[in-house]
């Protein structure tokens, strides 16, 4: 296994941890390469932005990242959306302060099909 210690002052912040709990695999991922991640439910930018503004990654299941929040950011590296789709995510204004953006394109794609079979 690879070191990770080098991680351990790296800042991660997990949006939606009331609302979208993180699952015992998500915290052990995390703890496996020494991250702690900073849990945070808040949904506006007024109460975002002050918990948010000095980390270096974002993971986030559904709380809009419009441009003032991620305008907001120093030091930020990464924001990864937990599920299909970035269209809360200012795509642009991450890509002009050099931030990657990601997603997971393959999440609930049984359950997208099984709930568009029961709809017809």
């Amino acid at each position: 296994m690879s070191d990770w210690s080098h991680l351990e002052d790296f800042r991660v912040v997990r949006l939606n941890a009331v609302l979208s709990q993180m699952s015992q695999y998500e915290r052990d991922r995390f703890r496996e390469h020494h991250l702690h991640p900073f849990e945070v439910e808040a949904n506006t930018p007024p109460t975002i932005i002050p918990r948010i503004s000095d980390c270096d990654a974002i993971f986030v299941v559904s709380t809009a990242l419009p441009e003032g929040v991620i305008e907001s950011l120093s030091r930020c590296r990464v924001i990864s959306r937990l599920g299909t789709g970035t269209d809360k995510i200012d795509v642009a204004a991450a890509t002009r302060k050099g931030i990657l953006v990601t997603n997971v394109p393959t999440f609930c794609v049984e359950e997208q099909a099984d709930h568009t079979m029961a709809l017809l």
